[in-house]
């Protein structure tokens, strides 16, 4: 089940998806782990779609960088599975700019605004 949804994360051609409109991390506990943070990116600046709306259920290790210095902002999605960690299966990284690493129990993902060839 996990690497199908990481597939069709992975279908959407995220890298495209490099300028973050919203990012919001919601404590459950008030401030104990887990939590879950939310991240709505656009391939412009300019335009409000087509974006990419991402939600990390039950995350945990969540580091944010510098948001000042966005240079290259790449997400990919890991599964995580086999290390056997309870109730965390995915690592969320971006590998160009490390402005987010989490790792969480699920991710949702939803696609708005995109017509065929909107994304380049």
């Amino acid at each position: 089940m996990s690497e199908s949804k990481i597939d069709k994360f992975h279908a959407l051609r995220p890298w495209a998806f490099h300028e973050i409109r919203r990012l919001t991390v919601e404590h459950l506990y008030s401030g104990q782990p887990p939590c879950i943070v939310e991240l709505v990116l656009l391939t412009d600046r300019s335009r409000t779609e087509p974006r990419l709306e991402l939600r990390f259920i039950g995350a945990v290790e969540v580091t944010i960088g510098r948001l000042d210095r966005m240079d290259g902002f790449r997400l990919d999605i890991r599964d995580i599975g086999h290390w056997q960690r309870e109730g965390i299966r995915f690592e969320v990284v971006d590998e160009e700019s490390q402005l987010i690493s989490l790792q969480c129990a699920d991710f949702e993902f939803l696609l708005i605004g995109y017509a065929e060839g909107t994304i380049n």
